[in-house]
């Protein structure tokens, strides 16, 4: 399950640019297993896969990573500090993807 938030009220139109540019680069490049966005006055979170994992009296094994990034308000007047940011959280996503679709290789098969 991948999962991204954005927290803050700010009704700039580079925030709402912003925050579209990350969206459709989650949906439409990365294709995350079933993407849902969820957005309200004050946040938007885009969350993917499934939610509730079906164990059938197995181990649940929930690895989780959090990275908060900070972009202040002059950030969006800034274009290359905006960018800067906008290239961490792609980086974070593209990295995130590739650890949900790694494929298991036999101990013999590896170098």
């Amino acid at each position: 399950m991948f999962s991204i938030k954005f927290s803050g009220k700010n009704d700039s139109e580079e925030f709402k640019n912003t925050i579209d540019n990350i969206v459709s680069y989650i949906f439409d490049k990365l294709s995350f297993y079933k993407p849902k966005m969820i957005s309200d006055n004050s946040s938007v979170e885009v969350v993917s896969g499934n939610e509730i994992p079906d164990s059938d009296g197995g181990i649940i094994v929930e690895l989780l990573i959090r990275k908060h990034i900070i972009i202040n308000t002059e950030d969006f007047n800034d274009k290359a500090e905006l960018d800067r940011h906008i290239s961490k959280i792609k980086h974070f996503c593209d990295q995130a993807k590739s650890i949900e679709e790694l494929k298991y290789l036999p101990i013999n098969m590896r170098t």
